[in-house]
């Protein structure tokens, strides 16, 4: 989906199609009863501006898209703009929002409309909003309150019809103490809160990898806290691909140099396999004999945790035998949104 710097979309505009795992789906079924409820105080003209706030790579633009979608359902409303504040230095975010007259600053030599003026009753989305600088969080609250504002150098009030939607991994301490509590915020918990939807968005992003991990890669995947969420999965995802493909034609090398009965060493290709480059995350598949070493030292019996383990397709061993994949446990369909 293009979002474009500063150009409103019109009909043309369609949401994603996402993939919700099982423990995204109350959450996105709460957004959903939210949504309605803004977008039917926004029709009798009393709605307040939407903060959609998870930390980073969570999916927050899911959400936005969903809360967009719904509006242009309701209203039939088809004006949409996203913009990037994050991307903008603070002068030229404030020029950008609020347009201005010719002469309000140096380079002011024509009248400029700023994005609210130009998005009418449609749908704003201002992302990274938690990147704003305080003065201008100040300016944007009083378009919240008296739902009017003025262009840079004009003392004429336009009226502010729009709907606003705004996202944010920030923490409170990035905003003013009376700025966020105008929004309605809805926040979206992080992966290591919803540990089962893990191996759901690893399927999805490369179907088939789950058939290629071994129990204890699961465990390692499964108790890990992926601090990036998403995209810290998909990162990971990218690594074990690359490492799948390359493993694959070395051994299919090895087979054309030494013949049909050259024989690999299992063990050897499940660490290749999980060899993982650890300079954008801190993921590892052999944390797991730490682990156990540790309970050792503290006395729990880990044979019986292993055993435990066992039953439901996981170990302590990273390099144990492969995990078992139920027909359709992993549906990569499974969950899919067409909104």
């Amino acid at each position: 989906m293009s979002k474009k710097q500063g150009k409103i979309t019109n009909a043309e505009w369609k949401p994603r199609k996402w993939v919700v795992p099982p423990d995204l789906y109350n959450s996105l079924n709460r957004f959903s009863i939210r949504c309605q409820l803004i977008i039917r105080d926004f029709l009798e003209c009393k709605s307040r501006p939407l903060l959609i706030h998870g930390p980073t790579g969570v999916g927050k633009s899911l959400f936005s898209e969903f809360f967009v979608y719904e509006f242009q359902k309701i209203t039939t409303n088809k004006n949409v703009l996203f913009v990037n504040c994050a991307a903008l230095p603070d002068t030229l975010l404030e020029s950008e929002l609020f347009g201005f007259e010719r002469g309000a600053h140096s380079t002011a030599f024509n009248v400029k409309l700023g994005y609210f003026e130009i998005i009418g009753d449609g749908v704003i989305v201002l992302e990274e909003i938690g990147e704003m600088a305080k003065h201008l969080q100040a300016k944007l609250l009083m378009v919240i309150e008296n739902k009017i504002f003025s262009r840079l150098g004009s003392t004429t009030n336009i009226p502010f019809k729009a709907q606003i939607v705004a996202t944010s991994n920030a923490d409170k301490k990035k905003f003013r103490n009376d700025f966020i509590y105008r929004f309605n915020t809805f926040f979206i918990p992080p992966i290591h809160e919803r540990r089962r939807d893990i191996l759901y968005y690893i399927n999805h992003i490369n179907p088939g990898t789950i058939r290629n991990l071994t129990k204890g890669a699961v465990l390692s995947l499964l108790s890990y806290n992926w601090p990036g969420n998403v995209r810290e999965i998909e990162h990971i995802c990218n690594a074990m691909l690359e490492n799948f493909i390359e493993n694959s034609v070395i051994n299919n090398h090895s087979e054309e140099c030494f013949g049909s009965k050259y024989e690999t060493n299992a063990l050897e290709e499940q660490r290749q396999v999980m060899q993982i480059d650890n300079e954008f995350s801190d993921f590892k598949f052999d944390n797991l004999a730490n682990l156990a070493n540790n309970l050792k030292k503290s006395g729990i019996d880990i044979k019986k945790i292993e055993g435990i383990l066992q039953s439901n397709l996981l170990s302590f061993e990273s390099y144990a035998e492969k995990f078992y994949q139920g027909e359709g446990v992993f549906d990569s369909e499974l969950g899919r949104v067409d909104i």
